[in-house]
């Protein structure tokens, strides 16, 4: 572990815990495998072992903050269940003390709904301070977070809760990646085009709530495709309508211009008269 590497840290990063008395063992030992697997599935998904060695570098920073933040929370998460639990030769048993009432189901649901809760919001601002950053954006992990129109999985998920079944918000924000990439790959095949699908892809990365025409855009294609996979119906006269859009804006929109799909929307493949056929219609 090089992010969180003492019992200090970790209970600056959770809440409430009873100080450990002489003889018991700290917490950051209890978990120290749930921590050392979680941090090494934050690394391999979303840092990439540079950014993981650049935030260790630096406790005192946010990304630091953020990255510790998300692995406690995620580790005490699924550690949870078992903390007060030892298993003894003849099975399991419950560690009690008579001066402390054991929680009930429900709060112990509650507390990893919370955790897993603070988990998202910290792993959406830590996405969000890395797609600023460029060198990080290049990296495998990068190029798959921005391979989707979906980036941010406390905001994507809330928008797209009735297309998912899965009450994790982490794995229903994969969930949702899963479903939408057919959807995105017909999008760009048949209205937008694989070079200004990326664009607009590489603009929510770095600018998702600017005011700009291509912003607006982006958010908008988003916005259809949470709509289809709601519905289960593609919404082809609203694409239709923005094709109409990028056409009469081509200086904005070039690339578009030049792109193969523009031509399934040339003059020329639609059904002209002419008088000199031997059929006329009107």
């Amino acid at each position: 572990m090089i992010i969180i590497t003492s019992n200090t840290q970790l209970l600056q990063l959770i809440p409430n815990v009873v100080e450990t008395v002489e003889g018991e063992k700290p917490l950051f030992d209890k978990l120290s495998t749930q921590l050392a697997i979680t941090e090494q599935w934050l690394s391999d998904t979303l840092l990439g072992d540079d950014m993981a060695n650049s935030i260790a570098a630096n406790p005192a920073s946010q990304g630091w903050l953020l990255a510790a933040t998300v692995i406690a929370n995620e580790a005490f998460r699924r550690s949870v269940p078992s903390l007060d639990l030892i298993l003894t030769a003849n099975g399991f048993g419950v560690v009690s003390n008579s001066n402390v009432a054991p929680a009930s189901k429900e709060r112990i649901e509650r507390l990893m709904a919370s955790l897993g809760d603070q988990r998202d919001k910290a792993m959406t601002a830590l996405l969000d301070m890395l797609k600023q950053d460029s060198t990080w954006l290049q990296s495998a992990q990068g190029q798959w977070l921005t391979s989707s129109f979906f980036m941010r999985p406390v905001e994507d998920t809330a928008a797209a809760k009735l297309a998912l079944k899965n009450d994790d918000r982490w794995e229903a924000f994969l969930e949702l990646r899963e479903k939408a990439l057919p959807v995105e790959q017909a999008i760009a095949e048949n209205w937008l085009g694989q070079t200004l699908t990326a664009r607009l892809r590489a603009t929510l990365a770095t600018t998702p709530n600017s005011p700009s025409d291509t912003a607006t855009l982006a958010r908008t294609v988003r916005q259809l495709i949470i709509n289809e996979l709601i519905s289960c119906k593609r919404p082809v006269k609203n694409l239709d309508r923005l094709v109409n859009y990028i056409r009469n804006n081509a200086s904005l929109y070039p690339e578009w211009q030049s792109d193969p799909v523009a031509e399934l929307f040339e003059d020329k493949w639609r059904f002209q008269n002419k008088k000199e056929s031997a059929g006329y219609f009107f």
